[in-house]
């Protein structure tokens, strides 16, 4: 999905792959990027400056695919669309892309202490970018709870950055994930992933179980 001047409108596409597999050979992401991109341009008259892509359903041990060969794929539907679409004087506009791992599935677990010494749920917000993290000095990862949990013990969300040629900080990745958290319409307040992530799962259901064929509309989806 990718969203649009003041985050109330997204366009989407969809491809099928088989049942349970998160990671495909023939994932047509330069495909995907090139019309996301196309799409944008159009909508907006100018190219994005960033692309801020929250990659779900991916193992720690399959990162490094992620790495060797979907972000290639990406890198190459830009070079596509900057060939192809933008103008001469455009094609030499960097367009920064950072790819972020959503990982759901932890065991991971943060406590706050209160003023009388009992221990509960850290609040929305509270991140965590050290100690427990990747002690790989390459490797930019942190702890981010984005919704309050009032039963039971929350649970944080991980989030890897495997690829960054933007200028953006850890503390502008933090930002804009928190706040992403609250984005997502059908429900007040936060959730626990960011509003794609979120977006994109109701898609694929919607596509997956009602349409049960590829979802090709380039229209604009207003939330």
């Amino acid at each position: 999905q990718m969203c649009i001047r003041d985050s109330c409108q997204y366009y989407s596409k969809t491809s099928f792959q088989e049942v349970g597999e998160e990671i495909s050979e023939q994932n047509p992401l330069d495909k995907l990027i090139y019309e996301s991109l196309v799409k944008f341009n159009s909508k907006n008259g100018r190219p994005p400056k960033n692309i801020v892509i929250y990659r779900d359903g991916v193992l720690e041990e399959q990162m490094e695919y992620v790495q060797k060969i979907e972000i290639p794929r990406i890198y190459e539907g830009i070079r596509k669309f900057q060939e192809q679409i933008l103008t001469r004087a455009q094609q030499d506009l960097h367009i920064g892309l950072a790819e972020i791992i959503v990982t759901k599935r932890i065991y991971d677990r943060f406590f706050s202490k209160d003023s009388e010494g009992y221990m509960n749920n850290p609040l929305s917000g509270v991140a965590v970018t050290g100690g427990v993290t990747n002690p790989n000095k390459n490797v930019l990862d942190f702890f981010l709870i984005g919704q309050n949990v009032t039963s039971g013990t929350v649970t944080p969300t991980h989030y890897y950055v495997i690829e960054n040629s933007t200028n953006f900080s850890l503390d502008t990745f933090l930002e804009l994930t928190y706040f992403q958290c609250f984005n997502y319409q059908n429900w007040m307040g936060a959730i626990r992933v960011p509003a794609p992530c979120q977006y994109a799962h109701k898609l694929c259901l919607v596509v997956g179980e009602a349409m049960q064929k590829a979802h090709n509309s380039l229209s604009l989806i207003h939330i």
